[in-house]
């Protein structure tokens, strides 16, 4: 009996070195602005790059109104307001980006956070700054509460320069289309159908966009606070790149803990 040692498509990508080669002149690399998007496609949707996945109108609905009070919120506790009433920017030694205030619920009832705990403790929370993503993570640990604000008007601004392809040039689109026939020619023939591969190259513009944005944003409240050490998760989507960038420019070493399960019976990208 013959075995079949085919790679799957995703495998096939992910071993690709290539892919890694593809920078703008600012340094932005391309493919960790996509690379999520084409491996979901792959994995949970399709073996191919030919039909997109969309929300339906319901989910697209109901993340702009979650993502309309998450702005109006954060607009009161954004990074860029932190210090109105709270300690001075030479406390904060720590910063931890999106890394879930809520993500155990004990016996008790009370909630807390592995990372958080652990280490804040040890090191003492007034030297920490938490940045979530939403207000909807309820927060409900008194240590941790007073040292929360929220990225969402940041986020918001990056998506808005992502919508209108902020100064995006002729020559980041040759960068990404060079990226994108590189996709191609690793994939079997007629595994990227035209359509799909329009669709990634908007999809890079509007990252690329919202990247650049990002990284002026998180630049300033990097200014701001000098931490010694940024904490961050979930990296690998891409939509962080602009922190990573910003942590850069700052020479500030940046830590991604392990995540570690998301959902019984689904495997992690």
């Amino acid at each position: 009996m013959k075995s079949n040692n085919k790679k799957s498509p995703a495998l096939t990508l992910e071993g690709n070195l290539n892919l890694a080669n593809f920078y703008t002149d600012d340094a932005v690399n391309i493919w960790h602005l996509i690379r999520y998007k084409v491996l979901f496609q792959l994995v949970y949707v399709s073996n191919d790059l030919v039909n997109a996945h969309h929300l339906s109108k319901k989910q697209q609905i109901r993340k702009i109104l979650v993502g309309l009070s998450d702005i109006c919120y954060s607009l009161f506790k954004s990074p860029l307001t932190y210090l109105r009433n709270r300690k001075s920017r030479q406390d904060i030694k720590y910063i931890f980006v999106s890394t879930g205030v809520v993500n155990q619920r004990n016996e008790d009832g009370t909630v807390s956070n592995v990372l958080h705990d652990s280490f804040a403790q040890k090191i003492g929370f007034d030297a920490c700054l938490f940045i979530e993503d939403m207000h909807q993570f309820t927060v409900s640990t008194p240590r941790v509460a007073p040292h929360v604000t929220y990225s969402t008007f940041p986020v918001f601004l990056s998506k808005l320069a992502g919508l209108l392809k902020y100064k995006i040039t002729t020559k980041d689109k040759n960068v990404i289309d060079r990226l994108l026939k590189e996709v191609e020619h690793a994939l079997p023939p007629g595994s990227v159908s035209p359509s799909f591969r329009l669709y990634l190259s908007t999809f890079a513009e509007k990252r690329l966009a919202e990247a650049r944005m990002a990284r002026k944003l998180y630049n300033r409240i990097f200014s701001r606070f000098s931490p010694s050490v940024i904490f961050l998760e979930d990296a690998c989507y891409g939509n962080k790149l602009g922190v990573l960038l910003a942590a850069r420019d700052k020479n500030i070493p940046i830590v991604e803990p392990q995540h570690g399960l998301i959902k019984i019976g689904r495997a992690h990208v």
